[in-house]
């Protein structure tokens, strides 16, 4: 794939991520569910580097109404709204965004020198020992983790979740003998149920009908100096590396990736400087970024998601072709990482680091609408994509029965987070691939 074709997906998921970040609720799950259908026409490269540019934008530009209205343009965007409040009593709101801004950068660089160091470690350690095992493992502590840290910790509840999600995703052929399974004689449940009215029924439609709230902006001036959040970063920056080394190690956690990595960040930071609320601020922001690439890790290097949006993802390069028994090969991986998404992870960055700074007063038109008009556009286009998307491979009908039976999943469970369900769906197959052989091998070790 050539550098021309790379920067379009690149600059595409960077004006989608633009968009995602400043509309709330508006996240990576809603914005990948409707452009799905241009994502289908892309290859695995392209995949990836659309989902990139996405991920990072979107961090760097859910800051801008965090602090400038208060309103989170993302689901970890709690501390920035906590302590931008503080800065917008006081008319410093721009600064607020440009320590943000600078902070996120220094957060992607030490994040990148991260993974750089441990990437020889993890050829060293690993390199013999990836394999049906080592995946086996990393399923068990992806599940262990939604068991144990989800829905306030009801463990029976999330055990029921991930139950129902294996449920979901074994539907249609057997992985192991292509037989069909639990089609109920239907015959276009023979390939499954489609990821597209599945994730639209069980997570996106009911998490944006239920933050349908209206509200509307009142936007005062807004200025966006150049100068002054410098000369406050450079007296904080101890901050900003203490975010970033918590955000990346954070990240790793499956499920809660930038949640967890801006809380703790908060968290550590409000006990080392209670009454400095900028240190607090740029720790929590560099923690955002820092999570975000390391979350990237486990999926590029290994095959395995370990966030909503990376299950879309993942199932998208299942479709391109990506074969999960090929993701063994670390040095390949690894090398993709280091020629292909870096460069272009960089890129990413400044271009973020423009949009949520300089040009922040631009972004915020968007606020002097009512979200309850925001909310309707987004279902009524992402009911259009399903649409078409059905009507693409043939199957309309088959898509719309899908939704609605996803829908009334989820609308039933919204006290939940359903992302045990979704990942257990997603998985299923590979899950369940990888753990027959784990006891075929445990029979023939044992003679049985």
């Amino acid at each position: 794939m050539d550098l021309i074709s790379q920067f379009i997906f690149v600059f595409a998921g960077f004006l989608a991520g633009t968009m995602a970040g400043l509309l709330p609720g508006v996240g990576l799950l809603t914005t990948l569910t409707i452009v799905y259908p241009l994502l289908k026409m892309g290859g695995i490269t392209e995949l990836i580097l659309f989902y990139m540019s996405l991920a990072a934008t979107v961090q760097y530009v859910g800051t801008v109404p965090s602090v400038f209205i208060g309103i989170p343009g993302e689901t970890n965007s709690a501390p920035a709204v906590q302590e931008g409040v503080k800065f917008s009593r006081h008319g410093n709101a721009d600064i607020a965004v440009g320590v943000c801004a600078i902070g996120s950068v220094i957060g992607a660089v030490v994040s990148v020198a991260i993974f750089y160091w441990i990437s020889g470690y993890a050829l060293e350690t690993f390199g013999t020992v990836v394999s049906n095992r080592f995946r086996s493992i990393l399923y068990l502590t992806v599940l262990l983790c939604f068991v144990l840290f989800f829905n306030q910790k009801r463990i029976l509840i999330n055990i029921g979740l991930i139950a129902v999600g294996l449920w979901l995703g074994m539907v249609g052929s057997n992985p192991l003998t292509e037989e069909f399974r639990f089609t109920f004689g239907i015959q276009d449940l023979r390939w499954g149920l489609d990821i597209m009215p599945m994730i639209s029924g069980l997570i996106v439609i009911p998490a944006l009908v239920q933050r349908g709230y209206t509200y509307q902006a009142r936007l005062g001036e807004i200025r966006t100096s150049f100068i002054r959040p410098w000369i406050v970063f450079l007296r904080n920056w101890t901050s900003s590396i203490r975010g970033s080394v918590v955000g990346f190690i954070c990240g790793l956690v499956p499920g809660i990736t930038t949640i967890l990595a801006t809380s703790m960040s908060h968290t550590l930071e409000n006990k080392l400087h209670p009454n400095k609320p900028v240190r607090k601020i740029i720790s929590a922001e560099t923690s955002n970024n820092s999570a975000q690439f390391a979350s990237l890790i486990p999926l590029l290097m290994f095959g395995i998601p370990i966030t909503g949006s990376e299950m879309f993802l993942y199932q998208m390069l299942i479709d391109a072709g990506w074969i999960p028994s090929e993701l063994n090969n670390l040095s390949a991986n690894i090398s993709m990482i280091f020629v292909t998404v870096l460069p272009w992870f960089v890129v990413v960055n400044l271009m973020g680091l423009l949009v949520s700074w300089p040009l922040a007063k631009q972004a915020m038109f968007f606020y002097r609408l009512e979200y309850k008009y925001i909310v309707a556009l987004v279902l009524t286009v992402i009911v259009a994509v399903i649409l078409y998307v059905g009507w693409t491979d043939h199957r309309m009908i088959s898509y719309i029965l899908q939704t609605v039976f996803a829908g009334i999943i989820g609308f039933s469970l919204h006290r939940y987070n359903l992302l045990p369900m979704f990942t257990a769906y997603i998985l299923s197959n590979d899950i369940e691939s990888v753990f027959v052989r784990e006891i075929m091998f445990a029979k023939i070790y044992l003679g049985i």
